[in-house]
């Protein structure tokens, strides 16, 4: 009888100490513990950080007097940024006036100048006062440039070109437009025209 009560008082101490090792809670690895506090800590840190701002760009160059700080101005810049002043923007806008009239006068220094040429023509069939002769001028002298050229860019195709003189055409022969920008469309024209001669 003794050694029956011996055996069933071991039986219940093995069984406390099962349940007591399965209630108690699992310790986590340290290091894993470390690891994953720290990568809550940087999202945490990530979404409570201000947005960064892309820095301002300087346009004033481009309204330089001297030729060669203007040409600067435009390498510095980009063709795609002295570009996108002269074109309308995407939600309807226009860039500021006297911004646009110093990209206009800024398109021959373009690393590609026929680039702008589409644009260019658009304005001189436009009503404004200033940019209208500014792109007239521009114009004659981007082709001016393509005829001098001993290659010209591959930009310009004989259908662009062909395209270009059309435009001209239509701003030469529309009443609304001065008399001092169609001239300007008939010598840019024939500047093209013999450009397109070339190919």
């Amino acid at each position: 009888m003794a050694r029956r009560r011996g055996g069933l008082g071991a039986e219940i101490l093995a069984g406390l100490a099962a349940a007591v090792a399965w209630a108690a809670p699992v310790v986590p690895d340290r290091g894993t513990t470390s690891s994953a506090s720290a990568q809550q800590a940087q999202v945490a840190s990530d979404a409570d950080a201000p947005a960064r701002e892309e820095p301002a760009v300087d346009y004033t160059g481009l309204s330089a007097v001297d030729p060669l700080a203007r040409a600067r101005a435009v390498a510095a810049l980009g063709d795609a940024r002295v570009l996108a002043q002269l074109a309308p923007r995407p939600d309807g806008g226009r860039p500021e006036p006297a911004l646009a009239l110093a990209a206009i006068r800024s398109a021959p220094w373009l690393a590609d100048p026929a680039l702008a040429l589409p644009l260019l023509i658009a304005m001189m069939n436009g009503r404004d006062p200033d940019h209208a002769p500014a792109a007239a001028e521009a114009t004659i002298e981007i082709a001016r440039g393509l005829v001098e050229r001993s290659r010209l860019p591959e930009s310009v195709t004989p259908d662009k070109l062909a395209a270009w003189i059309k435009d001209l055409g239509a701003v030469e022969l529309s009443a609304r437009v001065r008399a001092d920008i169609r001239l300007g469309a008939v010598q840019s024209a024939a500047l093209l025209s013999a450009a397109r001669e070339r190919m």
